[in-house]
């Protein structure tokens, strides 16, 4: 039975909507740990004893980014949603508190990619870009949503790209690892983001959002999505074999299994 009458099954699905966690924890974490992972085998190099703890303060960096990325998105377009006639979990939470919410992820997630760098000021201004990176997509002072390709680039980027930019700090991956990584995670993204837009486009038509994909043909769309996973498969293979006298049997197979999974 719903609990409340907010038509959620139990506080903790309550959570998971509020945050919309199914909507990036299965799609964009997987493959965002697949970099640090994918460069401590290619180069053969055995992980250090801090390796696990690492990876467990990156995924929850990650998490708590894009946690914060679909709220403060979610928190912007309260209004528009309520007007399309979609009633969020956001809704329901007063205003002040999700705002403290946001701060807070903010704060834990900054310290949660500085920590494995010793805190240092590059691991914090980076932690610190993606997250302004992120809330730039909807907030209103900015909004590059309804900016055009300007949205679709920001959004794929600072979900998929940056993150991975903090990755290759943290755990201290070549620069050309980390480049493939970041160009594969951000073509899935714009992948992602483009069918995003084209589910919300009829709500964004009530309410006179104009996203990139309220301004150009739905069939158009289509094939742009198409062809954005024949480049990445295209580009899949080459990248994950470069440098060619570093690379393992086992991180390409390892790169073409994760990949084929979280795509």
């Amino acid at each position: 039975m719903a609990a409340n009458g907010t038509g959620f099954q139990g506080p903790l699905a309550f959570v998971r909507s509020y945050v919309r966690f199914d909507e990036w924890f299965f799609s964009v974490v997987p493959l965002v740990l697949c970099a640090p992972i994918y460069g401590t085998l290619a180069l053969r190099r055995a992980p250090g004893p801090d390796f696990p703890l690492n990876m467990l303060l990156f995924a929850l960096f990650v998490s708590a980014f894009l946690a914060f990325g679909y709220l403060i998105n979610d928190y912007s377009d309260r209004e528009e949603d309520l007007q399309a006639g979609k009633r969020k979990a956001v809704c329901l939470v007063p205003a002040p508190l999700t705002v403290a919410v946001l701060v807070a992820l903010t704060l834990v997630g900054l310290l949660l990619a500085a920590a494995p760098a010793s805190f240092s000021p590059t691991a914090l201004a980076l932690a610190a870009a993606t997250y302004l990176l992120g809330a730039s997509y909807s907030i209103p002072v900015l909004r590059l949503k309804e900016r055009g390709v300007w949205g679709v680039v920001c959004s794929s980027f600072a979900q998929r790209g940056t993150p991975i930019l903090v990755a290759g700090l943290l755990f201290d991956l070549p620069w050309v690892v980390t480049f493939d990584w970041v160009l594969l995670s951000f073509l899935n993204g714009l992948r992602y983001i483009l069918v995003h837009q084209m589910m919300d486009r009829e709500n964004d038509e009530i309410t006179g959002t104009r996203t990139f994909a309220r301004d150009h043909a739905v069939r158009s769309l289509r094939r742009g999505v198409d062809a954005l996973l024949v480049i990445e498969v295209v580009l899949l293979v080459p990248s994950v074999l470069v440098p060619l006298w570093t690379v393992s049997p086992t991180a390409v197979a390892f790169a073409l299994f994760a990949y084929a999974i979280v795509t």
